[in-house]
């Protein structure tokens, strides 16, 4: 869904400096002047960067997306990887990391234009059920531990934000046109008593949406996903960043679901993996990463 509504909606994204080099005209080394240089002995030409100014990264129908965001929501990630992320790695993230800022301002933006709103008391809402289920600390320990890593609240809250927006405004343009039979209802409740004495599963997912043509470059970048994952990586953190499922902000937590609730491939696998085990499993339209929290009986 990230991938239809960006084309969708992108009009004017535009990449600076931050993200490719300068194009310049170049001319033969004839027609350059001599020219005596006044540079100081001991001069500094590039000063190192300084984490106090927000550098623009790119621009997103005006609005700026800066480089500090980007860096607040790696710092985040590679905290929850203990800092043992290797450097193409976090290249890698990084740039899905600006990919995903520029989603969301493209979501908050359209819901704006649709006259869609989302409350700040909702979005701190949010975070202080993301700050219990994924920090197992209050909101207000969450925000230093943020802050000590070099992240935010307020990245965090814009990730939040958007997605709330964006569901709402799907929910909008969707529900009017959904219509749900006295039968349908009906099987539902007869599913639900079918359900006593059955196993529930609480399940994590990273989904990766795919077409027939980019379905090889998906499948090799799970694996990436999987391999790292399984050397100790952060489900969490990957599923924040790379999943395009709706439960993106809360790490790919799906909840306590029952087989029938889920796609075939996915009920098939749930049923046969241990505790803590993650495995890729063919999803439609792309392939799920799945990781087994816990299992009980109904």
């Amino acid at each position: 869904m990230k991938s239809l509504h960006r084309l969708a909606l992108l009009t004017s994204v535009v990449a600076l400096a931050a993200l490719s080099p300068a194009i310049s005209q170049t001319v033969s080394d004839e027609s350059v002047p001599e020219a005596a240089l006044d540079i100081p002995a001991a001069g500094t030409l590039f000063k190192p960067n300084n984490p106090n100014v927000r550098r623009a990264t790119a621009v997103v129908n005006g609005e700026i997306i800066t480089g500090t965001e980007v860096d607040q929501r790696l710092a985040l990630i590679v905290t929850a990887n203990d800092g043992k992320l290797p450097p193409e790695e976090i290249e890698r993230f990084r740039a899905q990391i600006l990919s995903n800022l520029i989603d969301e301002t493209l979501q908050i933006q359209e819901a704006a234009a649709n006259e869609v709103e989302v409350t700040q008391d909702e979005v701190d809402r949010y975070f202080t059920q993301v700050a219990q289920q994924n920090f197992k600390r209050n909101p207000v320990d969450t925000e230093k531990y943020l802050q000590s890593i070099g992240s935010s609240s307020d990245s965090l809250k814009r990730q939040i934000r958007a997605e709330i927006t964006w569901s709402r405004l799907l929910g909008r343009k969707v529900t009017p046109f959904v219509n749900i039979s006295s039968d349908e209802v009906i099987a539902i409740q007869q599913r639900i008593d079918a359900t006593k004495g059955t196993t529930e599963y609480r399940l994590g997912e990273i989904y990766l949406s795919s077409t027939p043509e980019t379905q090889e470059q998906v499948l090799a970048n799970a694996k990436k996903i999987l391999e790292q994952i399984q050397q100790g990586g952060s489900f969490v953190a990957y599923a924040r960043q790379f999943s395009e499922a709706s439960t993106a902000p809360v790490g790919g937590d799906l909840g306590w679901v029952r087989p029938e609730q889920l796609p075939p491939a996915l009920a098939n696998a749930a049923s046969q993996m241990q505790t803590n085990e993650i495995v890729a499993v063919p999803a439609p339209g792309g392939i799920s990463l799945l990781l087994l929290i816990d299992k009980r009986q109904v």
